[in-house]
């Protein structure tokens, strides 16, 4: 929960003003959480699936600011953060983040 809270009062401070999406291959719990306590902080956050797989969470990217990733170690590869990365930025926005879960 700490670690959370340090999450969301960081993105708060550099980011109040934007539309960020939470989006990647954790299991939706914490994404949602997290997307739960920012908009709580008075940022605009919402959820989706994962951009690789969701197109949901595709579309979610065209309305937003920024890029959150939520992923897993041991679950998630590389290359597929690296591809996401990449489809965050060929659309124009910002990848703001990863939190990476522990295993």
């Amino acid at each position: 929960k700490d670690n959370t809270q340090l999450l969301c009062e960081d993105v708060q401070n550099r980011f109040h003003q934007s539309r960020l999406l939470i989006t990647g291959s954790a299991e939706k719990d914490l994404p949602l959480k997290i997307a739960e306590e920012l908009s709580q902080a008075g940022v605009e956050a919402v959820y989706q699936g994962d951009i690789l797989k969701d197109a949901a969470a595709m579309a979610a990217l065209r309305n937003c600011d920024g890029v959150v990733l939520v992923e897993v170690c041991g679950h998630t590869y590389y290359r597929d953060v690296k591809h996401a990365k990449e489809v965050i930025q060929a659309s124009g926005k910002s990848l703001i983040g990863c939190v990476l879960l522990g295993g």
